[in-house]
């Protein structure tokens, strides 16, 4: 009468060593091939993940030995799912060597009306310049920044170039982490004519999906003229399953490029409304541009 249970026993044994053996063989994971949409997803979720901010706080330097007429700067972006924002100090390097004051800004894109508002004040003659206008925001779309979902490649984020790529079949090492590359055809680029984009894309399942190589490469007449790579280095998460690059390093044909680094980073936190307000000061000229207007408007502040 106790066999039964004794044979019970032993298939179920045999079924769960079935089931450790299949799960043990089965792909380690980020070893798989995702698909592009699968990709898209795990950008989406590192925007999520940020829950009601991410916040960044870095400077910018050309790369090798600054010299008379260099700048630098230190930038503040913030990412909300409402706004987008940019505070920028920057400096120039003097005959002395001393870095001395440029200029200062700050600019806002309201990512529900698309509208953008801009000042800039001049640290030499005090002068300050404002902007008002409508549509793509231009100072988040051809300004790096540390923000790997929303890097902007020609005027687009990653995420909406990504979706156009293909996943190759296997992994491929970059700087000591295995990848999956993503290329990205070329297409045309409207205001240059016979001359076309496109990007090699490499992502580390690791850092959920995260970039840690872009090569961005132009095409005149079908031959490549020139190459910029782009490289994301030191990854730290910011909880959440948020991860965020460190350092990232731009780099042109010519050797030239730019180096930036984080200061601070924090993803999660509830930002006041006012971080958004952009104050035109007395004096200002104000150029606005109104939604279907053809030339810009200006005015100054009172």
């Amino acid at each position: 009468m106790k066999q039964p249970k004794i044979q019970t026993i032993t298939l179920l044994f045999v079924a769960l060593l079935c089931v450790a053996t299949s799960f043990l063989a089965s792909p380690a994971l980020g070893s798989a091939q995702p698909s592009i949409e699968f990709i898209v997803a795990a950008l989406q979720a590192q925007a999520d993940n940020c829950g009601p901010s991410l916040d960044v706080t870095y400077s910018w330097v050309s790369l090798g030995t600054q010299t008379k007429g260099d700048t630098r700067a230190t930038i503040r972006y913030l990412r909300t799912p409402t706004n987008l924002l940019l505070e920028e100090e920057s400096e120039r390097m003097d005959s002395t060597g001393s870095w001395v004051a440029l200029d200062s800004s700050k600019s806002v894109h309201d990512r529900t009306t698309s509208g953008n508002r801009q000042v800039g004040v001049s640290a030499g003659s005090g002068k300050s310049i404002g902007r008002i206008s409508h549509g793509n925001p231009n100072r988040f779309t051809s300004q790096p920044m540390i923000d790997v979902v929303y890097y902007p490649l020609l005027a687009a984020p990653l995420i909406e170039r990504i979706a156009k790529g293909v996943v190759t079949d296997k992994q491929e090492q970059i700087d000591g982490h295995m990848c999956w590359r993503v290329d990205i055809p070329q297409e045309a680029i409207a205001t240059n004519h016979g001359t076309s984009v496109g990007w090699t894309v490499w992502l580390d399942s690791d850092i959920g999906l995260c970039p840690r190589l872009i090569v961005e490469r132009y095409e005149k007449d079908g031959s490549v003229s020139e190459e910029i790579t782009r490289r994301f280095d030191d990854y730290k998460p910011l909880g959440g399953n948020v991860f965020l690059p460190m350092k990232h390093v731009i780099q042109y044909a010519d050797g030239t490029g730019l180096n930036l680094s984080v200061i601070k980073a924090s993803a999660g936190t509830k930002i006041e409304d006012s971080e958004f307000t952009v104050t035109f000061p007395a004096g200002t000229k104000v150029f606005t541009l109104p939604v279907g207007a053809k030339k810009p408007m200006s005015y100054v502040v009172k």
